[in-house]
């Protein structure tokens, strides 16, 4: 499956779903490659849930460090000026990692770090369109969620007590300083269809809570 394929596959995988999809969406600073949005209110409060996808191709395969089983939920990029707005947590990660190697390639890390850069770019983006909303004299009422994954057609393991095969595995980096950590999601292409399809169910039966 070449990269093109894989973007419309999972384009057409979201629209499926019901997502709202764009395709090479841009903000200021940079682009992704497919942005998907649903939302949900609860009376005058609105959670915006956005998946942030890349694509990465050209590698043989993809090692990680694989971490110890990881208790707690990761918690979503979000941004939100109101004081009302609930956490939503993604979908448990079977498999998290730290570091990797990257064998037959070397574009799998400036992938990895354009990903988090958008993460940032898009957080202050919204963050300044709300203040200048607010300064209207509008109430903001509203909480916006983001997903980053990056699908591969790179043959995904993760190295622990042995080597593994993986169809996915949540890729998390820690702040040196405080306990802040970061997350992408890196997907098989062809796992990409029942990942999505995980995950929505997954954020609608929480959204479903939410709006009660």
């Amino acid at each position: 499956m070449t990269e093109f394929d894989s973007i419309r596959a999972t384009a057409t995988a979201l629209r499926d779903l019901a997502w709202r999809v764009k395709e090479s969406a841009f903000f200021e600073g940079g682009t992704v490659d497919v942005a998907a949005e649903r939302a949900w209110s609860r009376g005058a409060l609105i959670a915006r849930l956005r998946l942030l996808v890349n694509f990465h191709s050209s590698s043989e395969q993809l090692v990680f460090s694989q971490l110890p089983s990881i208790s707690a939920d990761d918690i979503l990029p979000s941004h939100s000026l109101s004081d009302r707005a609930a956490v939503v947590p993604p979908p448990r990660s079977r498999a998290h990692a730290s570091t990797f190697r990257e064998i037959g390639g070397e574009s799998f890390r400036a992938c990895v770090e354009r990903t988090f850069a958008s993460i940032d770019a898009i957080r202050a983006t919204l963050r300044n369109h709300e203040l200048a909303v607010a300064e209207e004299g509008t109430d903001i009422e509203a909480i916006d969620l983001l997903h980053p994954i990056i699908v591969t057609d790179a043959a995904i393991r993760t190295l622990g007590e042995r080597l593994a095969q993986k169809t996915s595995v949540r890729l998390l980096q820690s702040a040196i300083v405080g306990g802040e950590h970061r997350w992408i999601d890196v997907v098989h292409a062809n796992a990409i269809g029942a990942f999505i399809a995980a995950i929505t169910k997954h954020y609608e039966a929480r959204h479903r809570k939410f709006a009660k």
